[in-house]
């Protein structure tokens, strides 16, 4: 096939799931959008599987990068990462909790609350322990 109908195809099935679910959520009241479809499980996904390396890793010794860059880069990341994500990690993962079925608006889709939770989780995982 080519990908000019590959891509027609992509969208016009996301387009038509995307008004099967506007249905489903105006007629039953039904709390689900394409974000939450989309980031929920992935984020559910991530969060086992890294998990499951911690926890099931063949190679029990302290695994190492090779440091090839400056030590100002490595602090740098640091900083940004325990100022920055962490943070906003904690913050999403709170407002999660807050209020599980509640409908969040944003620029790339809305989401509700119970996306938000392993949404949080995940952003923290990165900023504390990448």
């Amino acid at each position: 096939m080519s990908s000019k109908l590959i891509s027609i195809l992509f969208f016009t099935f996301f387009f038509i799931a995307a008004l099967i679910l506007e249905f489903i959520r105006k007629r039953y009241l039904v709390p689900v959008t394409i974000m939450d479809i989309l980031l929920f499980p992935l984020s559910v996904l991530i969060i086992v599987y890294s998990l499951k390396q911690l926890v099931f890793r063949k190679n029990k010794e302290t695994y190492s990068h090779s440091v090839d860059d400056s030590k100002l880069k490595l602090i740098l990341y640091l900083c940004f990462s325990l100022i920055v994500l962490a943070p906003l990690g904690l913050f999403t993962l709170w407002m999660g909790i807050q209020e599980p079925l509640g409908f969040f608006s944003g620029i790339k889709g809305p989401a509700h609350g119970y996306t938000l939770i392993p949404l949080g989780i995940v952003i923290t995982g990165l900023g504390v322990f990448m």
